[in-house]
């Protein structure tokens, strides 16, 4: 049969993918809006 460990992982790691990409597309604002976060805190 199937492994239990795979057949459950699939669907969870598609979940997080798209909950990973919703969530950078509403803070994009937010971080061009700081003037690049990574820019400031190395001090460019």
């Amino acid at each position: 049969m199937g492994d239990p460990f795979k057949d459950t992982s699939g669907p969870s790691i598609n979940i997080l993918i798209k909950l990973m990409a919703i969530t950078s597309l509403v803070f994009a604002e937010f971080f061009v809006q700081q003037g690049g976060l990574l820019m400031r805190l190395f001090h460019y």
